[in-house]
C-alpha cells in the first residue's frame, strides 16, 4: 500500500491506495510527488485512478524497482503466474526468516503472548532459532541470557508458548506456516478436507482444485508448498515438539440471517479485526473467504458495522 495525503472519498478517510505492482504503476506513469485522482472501486477499496499531469512537479521522478534484496542481496526474480517481483532466498533471506516468524507467533497464528518483534530479534541475534520449531524447544536459561530478560518475563513466555501447543487446532497451524495465496478462511478448508498434517503433505493440485474457492493458481502453489524440501523439514520439526493437531469441526450448524451469504473481509477496520468480524459474521451463518471467487457474495471493508446494527 502506499502513502497518500489523507482525503475524504465516500464518506471514509482513506490514507493508503494498493498500486499492486510495478506494471501497473508504470502503465498509469504514477512517480512520486504526483497529484492522483483517487476512487473507491466498488465503493469499497482505494484505487488511484490516474495522475494530474497539469500538476506534475518539475522533480517528480518515475519509481524505479531495485534489483535485488536490501536484506540480503539476492536478485530479485518475477515467476512467471504472478506480476509481482519477490526475493527467491525465500529459506535464507533474514527478512523473510523474521517475517516468518512474525508470523507465526501472531494473534490469528499460534497467538504467542509476550513473545514480540522484538524478542524474536533477539532470538535470532542470539541464534537461539533457526526455525519456528526452536521456540518450543527454548529454556529458561536460554531466554534468561538475552538482555533484559528477568525471570518472571522468562515464566511468562515459556508458558505462553506451551499454552499455544495445546491450544492449536489444525487451521490455525495451516495459517501459522505463512504458505502463500493461504489465509484464515482457506486454511480452514485445507484442514477441513485433509484432516491432519500428514495428509496435507501429499496433497496434488489437482485434489486441491476440488475444494472450494481454491482455483489452479492457488493449487499449485499450496501443492509446491507443501512439497518443498525446507517446509517438509520443519513440518517434521512441528511434528516432532508436539504439533500435529486432527481437525476438529467446532462449528455449530450455520444458522442466522446470513446463511448462505460468502463473504471477504478487506481493508482496515474500525470496529476490529478481521478475525474477530469474521467470528462474528459466521456467529450469523456466513461462510468467510480469503479472496474473491464466484462464490463470493460480499465483499466488506469499512460497511461491516452495518451488518451489525
Amino acid at each position: 500500500a502506499n502513502l497518500i495525503d489523507p482525503v475524504f472519498v465516500g464518506g471514509v478517510m482513506v490514507r493508503h491506495a494498493s498500486l499492486h505492482n510495478m506494471d501497473l504503476l508504470r502503465q498509469k506513469d504514477i512517480r512520486e510527488s504526483d497529484l492522483v485522482l483517487l476512487h473507491r472501486a466498488g465503493d469499497v477499496i482505494p484505487e488511484i485512478v490516474s495522475v494530474v499531469l497539469a500538476e506534475r512537479p518539475k522533480d517528480a521522478v518515475p519509481v524505479i524497482l531495485p534489483e535485488s534484496c536490501s536484506a540480503c542481496g539476492s536478485s530479485l526474480v518475477q515467476s512467471e503466474a504472478m506480476v509481482v517481483w519477490t526475493c527467491p532466498a525465500q529459506w535464507t533471506c533474514p527478512a523473510q526468516i523474521r517475517g516468518r516468524f512474525v508470523h507465526f507467533i501472531s494473534r490469528s497464528a499460534m497467538n504467542i503472548a509476550g513473545l514480540g518483534p522484538q524478542l524474536i530479534d533477539s532470538l535470532l541475534e542470539h541464534q537461539l532459532v533457526s526455525d519456528v520449531s526452536d521456540l518450543y524447544r527454548l529454556t529458561s536459561a536460554q531466554l534468561l541470557s538475552l538482555p533484559r530478560m528477568g525471570e518472571k518475563s522468562v515464566d511468562n513466555i515459556l508458558m505462553a508458548i506451551r499454552h499455544s501447543k495445546e491450544q492449536v487446532t489444525l487451521p490455525r497451524l495451516i495459517y501459522a506456516l505463512g504458505m502463500p495465496h493461504v489465509g484464515l478462511a482457506t486454511a480452514e478448508l485445507l484442514a477441513r478436507h485433509y484432516g491432519h498434517l500428514s495428509a496435507l503433505r501429499s496433497a496434488q493440485a489437482t485434489d486441491l482444485e476440488q475444494i472450494p474457492d481454491i482455483g489452479p493458481q492457488m493449487a499449485t502453489s499450496i501443492a509446491a508448498s507443501v512439497r518443498d524440501a525446507h517446509q517438509c523439514r520443519l513440518l517434521d520439526a512441528l511434528i516432532a515438539v508436539g504439533l500435529n493437531p486432527i481437525f476438529v469441526d467446532e462449528r455449530p450448524q450455520a444458522s442466522g440471517p446470513l446463511v448462505g451469504r460468502v463473504f471477504v473481509i478487506t481493508g482496515t477496520l474500525a470496529m476490529g479485526s478481521r478475525s474477530e468480524i469474521a467470528a462474528r459474521l459466521e456467529a450469523l451463518g456466513a461462510a468467510i473467504r480469503d479472496s474473491v471467487s464466484k462464490q463470493v457474495t460480499d465483499l466488506i471493508q469499512d460497511l461491516v458495522q452495518t451488518l451489525f446494527q
